[in-house]
């Protein structure tokens, strides 16, 4: 496995042009771009840290189902399902054209943003000539003030992908002919003239677990029909294809609609109407955990963390979050040192609960850590000389 780094400075590399030209071939490995936020002003990176870069085309490889190309975020440079948050190309109106073409089958797409800010003949990717071998697209987000969001995929999957129109965007994801995509759990945002768009001679585009909502058609299949599993969509007009699929999806059915959160509202028409889809993929656009049952669209709806609670006859009791670094509390007494006479080290007492990730700290005697269970438990500490 190959992997670069694609930064403002300081790394393999400061354009996706370059490492594409300098990579380009006959794949024997997975060929990586791991992509930064950008921290200083340098050639196409802009102040806001995104990266001005267009009409980047992935041609010329060899690749396959094993031996990928993969443009993905850094770990840490996600965007959470936030725009604005993470590694982002956008382009600027004064360019032509597309942001991103892939004409190379089994390239992967993870974690991304991007933008396409000009009002006329540009989408944010653009895929040609990947034949009937796969593209894959996971949690990236995509906003684009023209043409498609995701337009030409043939062969491929798309999961947890928000996609985000303008004034002029004719979809939020455009499928090609003789496609036999699917797409899992995106969420479409207008305006958009239709949010998931078939090409006029498909029929075989599988949808689950995908919404659309304030487009001029939310699903449409152009008169081809549906792929045949296709199944629990949703939509804010009556087009939301397959079984169990919802329509009449209001802004209320998102936490904050106005405000960009498209998170499914719990108990709205969206909350746990989903298909279960764990045996293909278990995160969401944020990279979340699903739980049963599903949300529809990019969003899963975060529960909070599981609390830990722990006492003893040595200290008040104690309240926690399993993952969430923990801050003993002393109610104003002091350390648990404090209460001892003539010890020097501490440590759990034989027999006492020890919840996994939390010690005692042997110089004052105060639990701390990182919880990483859940629960109720009684602890005791001992002192010693």
């Amino acid at each position: 496995m190959a992997t670069s780094t694609l930064k403002s400075t300081g790394g393999d590399y400061v354009s996706i042009v370059a490492w594409e030209a300098d990579k380009q071939g006959n794949l024997t490995e997975p060929e990586i771009l791991e992509c930064y936020k950008g921290t200083t002003v340098n050639g196409g990176w802009q102040a806001d840290g995104s990266l001005n870069e267009m009409g980047v085309n992935i041609d010329g490889w060899v690749a396959s189902a094993t031996n990928r190309i993969i443009i993905r975020a850094a770990s840490g440079e996600e965007h959470k399902g936030v725009q604005g948050a993470g590694f982002r190309i956008a382009g600027t109106p004064a360019n032509f054209g597309n942001v991103l073409i892939v004409s190379t089958a089994f390239a992967e797409l993870a974690d991304l943003e991007l933008q396409n800010l000009r009002t006329s003949n540009g989408s944010c990717v653009q895929v040609q000539n990947t034949g009937a071998d796969p593209l894959y697209i996971m949690r990236c987000i995509f906003a684009s003030e023209s043409g498609a969001c995701i337009a030409g995929i043939a062969e491929g999957i798309v999961q947890n992908c928000l996609l985000l129109g303008g004034v002029s965007t004719s979809s939020g994801l455009s499928v090609s002919s003789f496609s036999g995509a699917v797409i899992d759990n995106c969420t479409a945002i207008g305006p958009l003239a239709s949010g998931f768009r078939s090409a006029s001679s498909v029929a075989s585009v599988t949808y689950k677990n995908c919404v659309a909502q304030g487009c001029d058609t939310d699903f449409d299949d152009r008169g081809q029909g549906w792929g045949a599993q296709t199944t629990n969509n949703a939509s804010g007009d009556g087009t939301a294809p397959g079984a169990d699929s919802v329509t009449g999806v209001v802004e209320g059915d998102f936490v904050d609609y106005a405000g960009g959160d498209y998170t499914p509202a719990t108990s709205g028409k969206l909350d746990g109407t989903g298909a279960d889809l764990s045996g293909s993929f278990t995160d969401d656009i944020a990279g979340n955990t699903r739980s049963v049952p599903w949300e529809i669209g990019a969003y899963e709806i975060a529960g909070a963390a599981p609390g830990v609670t722990f006492d003893g006859p040595d200290i008040i009791a104690q309240t926690a979050t399993e993952g969430v670094q923990y801050t003993f509390q002393d109610n104003g007494e002091g350390t648990v040192a404090s209460r001892f006479t003539g010890a020097t080290s501490y440590a759990y007492a034989p027999g006492s609960d020890q919840p996994a990730g939390i010690t005692i700290n042997a110089t004052t005697g105060n639990p701390e850590g990182t919880p990483s269970v859940s629960g109720t438990f009684d602890i005791t500490i001992e002192g010693s000389d």
